[in-house]
């Protein structure tokens, strides 16, 4: 069936694979796959050249039937053929989607346990635990943003309070903030400690949402558990919008 979406993440996973998540015109959370475990690639986003499949944008795909396994009970099986784009959400009703989803602290996102970080591990749910597996927030503050390489790759983590005095640091996955910092870095010459502190005052001074995802149930690192459901930030909003309008598709990015 064809339904309307507002697409609310679009987020980098390994090399050049995405995921996508959405909201129904009546709020119900969707996110779409691929039939038998297919993977998203990033060049699905865009219909002729134009990012179609980006935060806000007002999309129909058709949806095919509900794949749940908890905690991600939004997963639905979709056509990927089919997708048609009607528009992006002006500011307004952007910043209206994400109040109407917003839970006052992390731990009531799930409804489930979050475990405590281990050392060198982050917050967790146990896989098949849990009602939910997206979550938005307004945090309390943010304390730190983070851009640093380690064993070669980059890494982008954001540290923040919620309402409650957790504190959480977490990677970051928003695939436009990941491209922005990346822009920051090699077309404005920034070094990795001012792109932070860049940040860090942009999403202070702002009225910042974050939406929080958990992972399938393994991790890059292959010595962690693969029960477990880490904690991300899949999708870093402000308003004003410190991307200005802007998204993955207008910062320089790897060829297609």
């Amino acid at each position: 069936m064809t339904t309307t979406l507002i697409i609310t993440d679009v987020t980098r996973m390994n090399n050049q694979r995405v995921c996508v998540a959405a909201v129904t015109m009546d709020g119900q959370a969707i996110r779409p796959i691929l039939p038998n475990k297919g993977e998203i690639q990033e060049i699905w986003l865009y219909q002729h050249n134009e990012a179609v499949i980006r935060p806000f944008a007002r999309v129909g795909l058709n949806l095919l039937r509900p794949n749940p396994c908890p905690p991600h009970t939004e997963d639905w099986l979709m056509d990927p053929k089919f997708k048609r784009f009607d528009g992006l959400l002006d500011e307004e009703d952007r910043e209206r989607i994400l109040e109407q989803m917003t839970v006052p602290c992390v731990k009531e996102m799930f409804h489930a346990e979050i475990h405590k970080p281990e050392q060198g591990r982050g917050h967790y749910v146990q896989l098949g635990e849990g009602k939910l597996s997206l979550g938005t927030l307004r945090p309390q503050s943010i304390q730190f943003v983070r851009l640093y390489k380690f064993k070669g790759e980059l890494k982008y983590r954001l540290t923040f309070v919620d309402s409650t005095g957790a504190v959480y640091n977490l990677p970051v996955t928003d695939l436009s903030y990941r491209y922005y910092l990346d822009h920051l870095r090699t077309s404005q010459g920034l070094r990795f400690g001012q792109i932070g502190f860049k940040l860090y005052k942009e999403l202070n001074q702002a009225r910042t949402y974050l939406r929080i995802g958990l992972t399938r149930g393994h991790h890059p690192d292959e010595n962690q558990p693969k029960n477990r459901c880490y904690l991300q930030v899949t999708g870093v909003y402000t308003f004003p919008d410190y991307l200005e309008g802007r998204c993955f598709a207008d910062f320089d990015r790897p060829a297609l």
